[in-house]
């Protein structure tokens, strides 16, 4: 992971698909992307196919829509409305960020306090111009005025960051979690992927880690990760360490896998030296054996 240079971003997507496994397909579909001009009045993100399924499979597969980023200046119903609440008038779309014309930033995403004006541009994931440019003023509703058979499935605003903190992005999210880890990347990668974690996942949740590496170690730089960030324990998950190899059935079995909601297998190396493709087999049978402990639940 060292050779990744947005190495943060990367360790939350790969959190987030295992936590919440909707937007992690977002993200599946946005990697592996390229420009395309269609015309001189659009600009899109198209997803390449890359070594996809062939014959039939690939025509069915031809036939989806498939995630674009639109570029669309903001309709004058969102003008004066803050980010925060831009995406609720977009019912067909999601709304990835703001490219502002009159403040200049570093990022597409402002503060959630930001006003959108008439010069701003928008961008938004959606599978067509068309359901990009659906703007819909939005009723008023709160978390108390929306009735019990309109409420499946409904996210509002408000309720997407919880009392306690938590980012709440779905109902995959709902609910104390138990997240394995198998393997431990190293002090600064681990620390990072907790706090992912922490941020998504309810109050009450667990963490277990199996590595090869001594739990005082991965404790010590757990503490320290914690102290420089004024904090004695994470907000809402617990860290449970367990020392084992990933590949050995019987060092997998100490895990709680009956109850565990999902899994991440990260990539431990044995040695400084050691070859990735050294790392990725092992994880690879980790994967395997995994697979097998739980079909014999």
């Amino acid at each position: 992971s060292h050779g990744i240079v947005a190495r943060k971003v990367v360790n939350r997507m790969m959190v987030l698909r295992a936590l919440v496994p909707s937007v992690g397909f977002v993200f599946l579909s946005m990697t592996s992307a390229s420009f395309a001009t269609k015309s001189t009045k659009s600009q899109l993100l198209t997803p390449t196919l890359g070594r996809g399924p062939k014959g039939a499979a690939a025509a069915k597969d031809a036939t989806l829509p498939q995630a674009k980023l639109h570029l669309v200046p903001a309709p004058a119903c969102v003008c004066g409305v803050p980010f925060s609440e831009v995406g609720r008038f977009f019912p067909d779309a999601v709304v990835c960020g703001v490219n502002s014309g009159v403040t200049a930033r570093k990022s597409i995403i402002p503060g959630a306090s930001y006003v959108l004006q008439a010069q701003d541009v928008l961008v938004l994931l959606a599978p067509n111009a068309a359901a990009a440019k659906r703007c819909v003023v939005p009723r008023p509703t709160s978390a108390a005025t929306v009735a019990p058979e309109e409420s499946k499935g409904l996210y509002l605003a408000e309720s997407l960051v919880k009392s306690d903190g938590q980012l709440r992005l779905g109902p995959a999210a709902d609910g104390p979690k138990v997240v394995l880890v198998l393997g431990c990347p190293g002090a600064g990668d681990i620390a990072e992927i907790l706090d992912t974690i922490d941020v998504h996942v309810s109050s009450g949740s667990s963490v277990h880690i199996l590595s090869r590496t001594p739990v005082a170690e991965r404790e010590e730089w757990i503490l320290q990760h914690l102290k420089m960030t004024g904090r004695s324990n994470f907000d809402r998950i617990s860290v449970q360490q367990y020392e084992g190899e990933s590949t050995n059935k019987w060092d997998m079995t100490k895990l709680p896998l009956a109850s565990a909601s999902c899994a991440l297998i990260l990539a431990e190396r044995l040695r400084d030296d050691e070859s990735t493709l050294a790392v990725d087999s092992r994880n690879l049978t980790s994967a395997i054996f995994l697979k097998q402990k739980l079909d014999e639940l």
